[in-house]
């Protein structure tokens, strides 16, 4: 039984629902507002920096942020068979002091995808941990398989919205929701060259 508050003209009601945890639009709303709005403002000058020291360029001036339907997200992409997918390094740490922490560190990862013969591509990106959360709580009995489907779409959908009507956070991130509960849609690789593809357009 999941207790909602809601607002009235004399202060805030209780009521109760059956549904279940419904933590989809509450996840979208955290990772925005503590993560991806205060990266935003430096990810472009960290980019740059990056190819400076690097000598590199990136494929896309964005983070490709990585949703799969599974709402599982291996540690570190491609370790599962994406041979020609690998971590080239890490991007300046960005520090930024929050909520009674000094300096709390947010890390970003380059990755280089291999182009046969030709030179490779370098991207930026990781999956989005918040659906780790929604893997977590069908994992511990917390959501049923349904549930999680469910709560998956609220937090695409939520997090979409956020970042489309931020003109700063649009500009800078790329949105990847992928079905993987298939044998290809497993492989990132995949998933990263579409990003990048639709990146360039924009």
């Amino acid at each position: 039984m999941l207790c909602v508050w809601h607002r009235t003209q004399f202060g805030w009601a209780f009521a109760t629902t059956s549904s279940g945890p419904e933590p989809g639009d509450g996840l979208a709303y955290s990772v925005f507002f503590a993560y991806y709005r205060p990266l935003c403002l430096t990810l472009q000058e960290r980019m740059m920096q990056y190819e400076q020291d690097n000598d590199v360029v990136l494929a896309v001036k964005k983070l490709i942020i990585l949703m799969p339907r599974s709402c599982y997200i291996e540690p570190e992409l491609g370790v599962s068979g994406d041979e020609d997918l690998e971590l080239a390094n890490h991007m300046n740490e960005l520090k930024i002091s929050r909520a009674g922490t000094r300096e709390r560190k947010y890390t970003n990862t380059v990755y280089k995808i291999r182009n046969g013969d030709n030179s490779p591509y370098y991207c930026l990106a990781e999956g989005t941990s918040q659906l780790l959360t929604l893997n977590d709580m069908r994992e511990c009995g917390e959501l049923t398989a349904e549930q999680e489907r469910g709560q998956m779409r609220k937090f695409c959908d939520k997090l979409r919205d956020l970042v489309n009507t931020n003109a700063a956070c649009r500009s800078r991130f790329l949105l990847v929701e992928y079905d993987d509960m298939s044998e290809d849609g497993r492989r990132y690789l995949c998933h990263l060259s579409s990003g990048m593809s639709s990146g360039k357009s924009w």
